[in-house]
């Protein structure tokens, strides 16, 4: 096999040289892929297109065990007719730059050909990054849509999520896609601090629960499958979800053996968030005002946000996902691989019917009135608008608390648009 590579690396170079032609992407794709019995098809970079005149085409094969240079003993490649020290690696990579400086990598590894990214660029590259993290958490409030992009990501790409799951419900009939046991355990760190996940979370310490784990305060019977199932290389690339971990991240970083995972975030409208709560419990027999909603928004989103501050963090949106879902969660893939270097999905492109699994009819519909309350942000582009209060008397003290968590929300909801809510030194408000 070793030798049959060389011998194509070799084949392939002289005939580039040889040739001006612009050779077609996919044929080439294709070519590879009957040389390695590869079951993918070429129809994965169907829409990839050859550039203009002026295309140069960079070949880099890297073999399972490299040929060592003869006179330098050195691990070599071929590169556009001459040789470059490379650590012994078992892909191969083509790399195709046009006239924009547009790049694409396709990976060709035993039984994938994989898309790794599409991306402006200003220099061609002659390493790739290692894959060093083993999977993502995905972070984001209650009945923002985590179920939704978890769904898109385990069904249409093949992250793992392994199991048992929390089952579909009444308000979630697509699924959770969460692991009961995580669940399980984060519901333990939270009551042990007299917390659960719509009270008293504001207040968590992370440390506290690492001690009491450690102490034996706290047992770790629902947690110590997740952990191995986290922990596994074999299960990479892992999705682990639950709005919970928003508050409980730290105490799993401090206790996952593996590199650290990406984090995934989204948010939502927090009117939408806060209405589809108080519709929840009020099919559950309960009661849940808009107040709590905002006010569980603001922390369930600023722990997220700062517990996830040196992590490396792929951001998106409701909003966004419902958009365009197919386009989004690509995104998502490609950045989680080129960005954040978790190991690529099973499958690289979403499957069509995947839009099947977005139903836009669970979606809260924007109940804002046209009325501006006010602008926001440096421009003053951002325009929160009146919503529909739970009060009619504007002057009493329950109106005004829910009018300022409101008001807190929304400006935090402009700074995820604007981005400045993601900087190190972004004042949240006090909740005190």
């Amino acid at each position: 096999m070793l030798r049959f590579l060389a011998t194509t690396a070799l084949y392939l170079f002289c005939f580039i040289k040889s040739s001006n032609a612009i050779p077609d992407p996919e044929a080439i794709a294709n070519k590879y892929i009957a040389n390695e019995r590869i079951a993918n098809e070429g129809k994965d970079i169907k829409n990839l297109k050859t550039g203009s005149n002026g295309v140069k085409e960079y070949f880099k094969f890297r073999l399972s065990e490299q040929r060592k240079n003869e006179r330098g003993g050195k691990y070599t490649t071929i590169k556009r007719g001459y040789k470059t020290p490379l650590r012994k690696q078992s892909t191969f990579f083509e790399k195709e730059i046009d006239n924009n400086k547009q790049l694409v990598d396709l990976e060709v590894q035993k039984k994938n050909l994989i898309i790794l990214s599409l991306a402006s660029r200003t220099e061609v590259s002659t390493e790739v990054n290692d894959v060093i993290s083993p999977g993502v958490i995905v972070l984001g409030m209650h009945r923002s849509g985590t179920s939704m992009l978890a769904g898109l990501l385990v069904i249409g790409l093949g992250y793992k999520t392994g199991g048992p799951l929390i089952a579909k419900s009444f308000d979630n009939k697509k699924g959770f896609f969460e692991r009961i046991d995580i669940v399980e355990q984060n519901n333990d760190f939270l009551g042990h601090q007299e917390a659960s996940w719509d009270n008293n979370v504001y207040n968590y310490d992370y440390k506290k629960s690492l001690e009491q784990k450690n102490s034996g305060v706290i047992e770790f019977n629902h947690g110590e499958p997740g952990l191995k199932f986290l922990n596994d290389p074999k299960n990479a690339p892992y999705l682990q979800k639950d709005p919970r971990m928003c508050i409980t991240l730290k105490t799993w970083l401090n206790i996952i053996d593996t590199n650290a995972p990406a984090i995934l975030f989204t948010y939502r409208h927090p009117l939408e968030v806060a209405e589809s709560l108080r519709t929840r419990a009020k099919i559950e027999g309960q009661n849940r005002s808009l107040s709590t909603g905002f006010q569980l928004w603001i922390v369930y989103n600023m722990r997220a946000v700062q517990n996830s501050q040196g992590q490396c963090r792929i951001l998106t949106s409701n909003n966004a996902i419902l958009a365009n879902p197919k386009q989004e969660v690509q995104r998502i893939s490609n950045e989680l691989t080129s960005k954040c270097h978790v190991k690529s999905p099973p499958n690289l492109v979403l499957s069509q019917d995947i839009d099947l699994f977005v139903d836009t009819k669970l979606q809260v519909e924007d109940h804002t009135s046209n009325t501006t309350l006010m602008k926001y942000g440096e421009s003053n582009n951002c325009i929160i608008y009146d919503y529909p209060s739970e009060y009619t008397d504007k002057d009493s003290n329950e109106y005004k608390k829910e009018s300022d968590l409101y008001i807190k929300a929304m400006k935090i909801y402009c700074d995820f648009q604007s981005h400045q809510a993601y900087e190190d030194d972004y004042k949240w408000p006090s909740l005190e």
